[in-house]
C-alpha cells in the first residue's frame, strides 16, 4: 500500500498514521525474524560447542565421578558454564544493540529535515527479556550435552584419551 495525501487535512494525516503503524508493524516482523534466526543459530553454536567440551573433558568427568561427584552435580557444572556464557552473549548483544541504535539515531536525526523522527529508544523490560532469553538459551542448550556427561563411567572416563 502506498501512503497517498499524507499532507493535507485530518483524514490525510490519518491515513499517514495508518500507513505509519503498518511500516513499523513490518519491520517489528523483520526484525522479529532476525532476532529469531540469531538465537537459534547461537543454541545450534553453543550446543556444538558444549558437546565438544564434553568429549575434552571425559577424563575430568570420571575422576569427578571417582571422588565422588554425583550425576546431578555433573550436569550443574555444564549448565552453569553454559548459562554464564550465554549471560555474557546476552549483554554484550544488548550493548551492540543499544550501540547500533544510537547510531542509526545520530544519523537520521542529522539527516532529517522534519522533526518527525521518531528517537531511539528501549523499555528497560526489553533487557529484562534479553537475559533471559540468554539463560533459557543456555539451559535449552546445555541440558543434552551435560546429561551426557553425567553418564560418563568413571572406569571408562578415566581409560579415555
Amino acid at each position: 500500500a502506498t501512503c497517498e495525501g499524507v499532507g493535507g487535512g485530518s483524514r490525510a494525516r490519518m491515513r499517514g498514521s495508518r500507513c505509519v503503524r503498518g511500516a513499523q508493524g513490518c519491520t517489528a516482523g523483520f526484525v522479529g525474524a532476525g532476532g529469531a534466526g540469531a538465537v537459534l543459530a547461537g543454541l545450534v553454536g553453543l550446543a556444538d560447542h558444549t558437546r565438544v567440551s564434553v568429549q575434552g573433558r571425559t577424563r575430568e568427568f570420571g575422576v569427578m565421578k571417582a571422588t565422588g561427584a554425583t550425576r546431578g552435580e555433573i550436569l550443574l557444572v555444564f549448565l552453569v558454564e553454559s548459562v554464564a556464557i550465554c549471560i555474557v552473549g546476552a549483554i554484550l548483544g544488548i550493548g551492540l544493540g543499544m550501540l547500533m541504535g544510537l547510531g542509526l539515531d545520530a544519523r537520521n536525526g542529522s539527516l532529517s529535515t522534519t522533526k518527525a523522527v521518531v528517537p531511539f529508544g528501549v523499555g528497560w523490560n526489553w533487557y529484562g527479556i534479553a537475559v533471559a532469553l540468554g539463560i533459557l538459551t543456555g539451559i535449552v542448550a546445555g541440558l543434552y550435552p551435560a546429561w551426557r556427561a553425567g553418564k560418563v563411567s568413571p572406569v571408562e572416563a578415566l581409560r579415555y584419551e
